[in-house]
C-alpha cells in the first residue's frame, strides 16, 4: 500500500507543479475569475494571510489532488460495476444451463 500512496503523491506533485507553472507562464492567471478561484481555493488551507504565489501553488495542488482522486474513485467504481455485471450474467447463464439439463 505504501508504494501506491507514493505513486499517488508523486503524481499529484508533478501535476500540481506543471499546472501552477503553466498558469503562471501561460497567462491563464490574467483571466481574473479563474485566478481568483485558484487563489481563494489555495488560501483556504492556510490560517494566516498568504502571498498569491503560495496560494496559487496550494490551489493547484488541491485542484490536481481532487481531480486525480475523482478519476481514481470513478475508475474503481466502474470496474466493480463491470465485475458484478459479468458475475450476474454468468450466474444467469449457469441457471439457464441447469434448467436445460433437468429431465
Amino acid at each position: 500500500m505504501g508504494l501506491l500512496t507514493r505513486f499517488f503523491n508523486a503524481t499529484i506533485d508533478i501535476t500540481a507543479k506543471h499546472l501552477a507553472s503553466r498558469m503562471r507562464d501561460g497567462g491563464v492567471l490574467h483571466r481574473t475569475r479563474f485566478h481568483q478561484f485558484v487563489i481563494k481555493f489555495g488560501q483556504r488551507y492556510y490560517t494566516g494571510p498568504v502571498s498569491d504565489a503560495k496560494a496559487t501553488k496550494a490551489g493547484a495542488e488541491m485542484l490536481a489532488s481532487y481531480t486525480l482522486l475523482g478519476v481514481t474513485y470513478t475508475a474503481v467504481f466502474w470496474q466493480v460495476k463491470i465485475f458484478f455485471n459479468r458475475r450476474m450474467m454468468s450466474d444467469k447463464e449457469d441457471r439457464a444451463q441447469m434448467d436445460d439439463e433437468k429431465p
